[in-house]
């Protein structure tokens, strides 16, 4: 049984690999680090996921980076905006 520990550091909290969708995603955020996001930010990825029917299309795994660094950023105490290509 694999298990996928959450994208920010010094968050202890893991899932099991098969309740990942889809399967073969090497990341994860869990819900007190994302629900954590401004509500517009988590919208916008949300609406690109449905959109494209995929994790892995390109708007996506932009957005994933976006909120990937911001919520580390967020809690790492770091203020500001969130630049990420």
């Amino acid at each position: 049984m694999t298990r996928i520990a959450c994208c920010v550091p010094f968050c202890r909290k893991m899932i099991r690999a098969e309740q990942i969708e889809p399967a073969g995603r090497t990341e994860w955020m869990c819900r007190t680090h994302f629900n954590a996001l401004p509500a517009i930010r988590r919208r916008a990825y949300r609406k690109a996921c449905k959109r494209l029917g995929s994790l892995r299309a390109l708007p996506a795994v932009r957005l994933w980076r976006r909120i990937r660094a911001q919520a580390i950023e967020a809690a790492a105490g770091i203020k500001g905006g969130v630049r990420v290509g």
